[in-house]
């Protein structure tokens, strides 16, 4: 594995071009659900893996106040034989969210119909009961990967992609989203039908701003022309079932995560979703952050830590800029919980 930079910290994005915070400029998504034909809430409510850049990062040590009254996370031990760091950062942000909110991950399980899913969350009761390890409990979930994907979950120093692996971690038959072909100038509209979107959104270059932003303006053009108008169409795409944790995908394009996600569902509903994790990548090496509900945030390189997490303050003084890079390593995933 090539060496990791560990003496650089988090790096500001030009905050005098950006000094907009997610929570208070962002309104909640209106075009991402419901469908046409049901009735929105209205607006006044609520691959192959890079080298790190040898940027020189603001000392947020520097910045923003530690917190010394929440204890301290710990993550999964990195395997320097077969390289899991891939498992370790993605491991380490889903035990905690588990370990907040069991109710919600056995829930969301079950609807999906997910056995990697429910495998983690009776590893995670094992772990939290001293009869496991973390460790363990990631072993027995790659050994079944790697019988089933030999090739894309392999053993060894090949290293594993994260974008695969939370694909097969969150993968489900169950659909829980539809898409739906809307003229651009007039009302016409198609009946939604089923669309392969689930739990897990990938971000190409149609993505911008955030990852709020980026929900709410998603479509994309259809060849077909309105036949009531001629004019052009798109198609949206909205979830009938809002799964418990929510992904992006930013391996292929980087955008400011958002602190807080919020649309309007079916039947007068706000669909509210948190930032609880971060997941970053460099130097052939991932590590993670863990976003507690309260908003405290912790750092964690199982190859240079060990288990020990680290507290990078509390996102009541941070803005999305700040969750971009990490250590010298840009930031390929973001987690939110459903609160």
């Amino acid at each position: 594995m090539l060496p990791v930079t560990t003496d650089s910290q988090w790096q500001l994005v030009d905050k005098e071009k950006s000094k907009l915070k997610s929570t208070a400029s962002e309104k909640v998504l209106t075009n991402f659900v419901p469908a046409k034909g049901t009735a929105p809430i209205p607006k006044n409510t609520e691959s192959k893996k890079r080298k790190a850049e040898n940027d020189v990062d603001i000392d947020i040590t520097k910045k923003f106040p530690r917190s010394s009254t929440v204890s301290k996370p710990r993550g999964l031990l990195w395997d320097g034989d077969n390289y899991s760091c891939a498992y370790d950062a993605l491991f380490t942000v889903l035990y905690y969210i588990w370990k907040d909110n069991k109710f919600m991950w056995n829930v969301n399980a079950r609807h999906l119909q997910s056995q990697h899913l429910q495998t983690l969350g009776t590893g995670f009761l094992a772990a939290s009961q001293g009869t496991k390890s973390l460790e363990e409990v990631r072993d027995a979930i790659r050994k079944t990967l790697y019988s089933e994907f030999p090739h894309i979950f392999p053993y060894g120093h090949e290293g594993t992609s994260l974008s695969e692996l939370t694909q097969k971690i969150f993968s489900s038959d169950v659909k829980i989203s539809k898409s739906q072909v809307t003229c651009t100038m007039c009302d016409f509209f198609n009946p939604p039908i089923d669309d392969e979107t689930g739990s897990v959104y990938v971000m190409d270059k149609t993505a911008s701003k955030s990852t709020f932003h980026t929900l709410n303006t998603s479509s994309q053009p259809v060849a077909e022309l309105c036949p009531e108008c001629q004019s052009k169409m798109i198609s949206r795409i909205h979830y009938v079932h809002h799964p418990g944790i929510l992904l992006f995908d930013h391996s292929v394009h980087t955008i400011k995560p958002s602190k807080n996600i919020k649309f309007a569902g079916t039947g007068n509903r706000l669909i509210k979703y948190k930032l609880q994790g971060l997941l970053y990548f460099g130097n052939f090496h991932f590590t993670s952050c863990i976003i507690s509900p309260e908003g405290d945030v912790w750092y964690h390189d199982g190859m240079t830590m060990d288990s020990e997490a680290k507290s990078q303050g509390h996102t009541k003084f941070m803005s999305g800029e700040d969750y971009q890079k990490c250590y010298g390593r840009k930031l390929v995933m973001s987690i939110y919980v459903k609160s």
